[in-house]
């Protein structure tokens, strides 16, 4: 393990940036993270719609080969909206391809034009109706996008296991999974990858949580072995 493999072309990459910056994604995870109770007050919506949902922007992220935090701040756009708005079933589609659009203004280089996404919705909606969503969204969200992803401390965290490509792949793919699952919500994006990479390594047989990670992730493995039978169970729920 190697929390000290850093970049040096890079004069922002050093531990104490890095460690500052983490520290301050581990600070903001509380207010910019969904709660897994929205929805009791969504009366047209369902946890399997979710996952419906959630399937289709996958096969559209692959489509574009959009980058990972693309997909990750989209749920999570949709997910802080809908704790805060009642959306029919009509609307929900609506409602993620706006949030897939936002997130691809923020994250990818080139941006999505709202006809082509409007052509991946089989011409379902309307610019008009894209652009209008996209401005209720971003209202009740107070314009708040910036959010720590667990795939950016998922990042961090592979970084400091001198994680090998199939530990790596491993993890990636655990924290994906978890993107189905509503219930998963009610733990925070830095400790979903932290169990992420535990179950990876426990897959290749390495199960130790090292001192490097418990530096790195601020988590002893007690503090995570419940959330990795969480996703464990989860996978099952799914048939993932």
């Amino acid at each position: 393990d190697n929390t000290e493999k850093l970049d040096y072309d890079d004069p922002l990459c050093t531990t104490e940036c890095l460690e500052d910056l983490y520290e301050y994604f581990r600070s903001k995870e509380a207010s910019t993270s969904a709660k897994p109770t929205y929805m009791i007050y969504q009366l047209d919506i369902t946890e399997n719609m979710r996952i419906v949902l959630v399937d289709w922007l996958e096969k559209v992220h692959r489509t574009l080969k959009l980058v990972p935090e693309t997909l990750y701040l989209c749920i999570n756009i949709i997910d802080r909206f809908l704790e805060k708005e009642s959306v029919n079933r009509q609307n929900l589609h609506l409602v993620s391809a706006t949030c897939l659009l936002i997130a691809i203004k923020y994250e990818e280089v080139y941006d999505l034009k709202i006809s082509d996404l409007i052509y991946i919705c089989d011409m379902t909606y309307t610019k008009k109706e894209v652009i209008d969503m996209e401005q209720t969204i971003l209202k009740t969200l107070k314009y708040r996008i910036t959010v720590p992803s667990a795939n950016a401390f998922l990042v961090r965290y592979l970084e400091a296991a001198n994680a090998n490509n199939k530990v790596s792949h491993i993890s990636q793919q655990v924290l994906n999974g978890t993107l189905k699952s509503y219930r998963l919500l009610k733990y925070f994006p830095s400790k979903l990858a932290a169990a992420s990479v535990l179950l990876a390594r426990h897959a290749v047989g390495t199960s130790e949580w090292s001192p490097d990670l418990m530096k790195c992730t601020k988590y002893c493995k007690e503090d995570i072995v419940h959330v990795a039978k969480a996703i464990i169970r989860e996978r099952i729920a799914n048939n993932d």
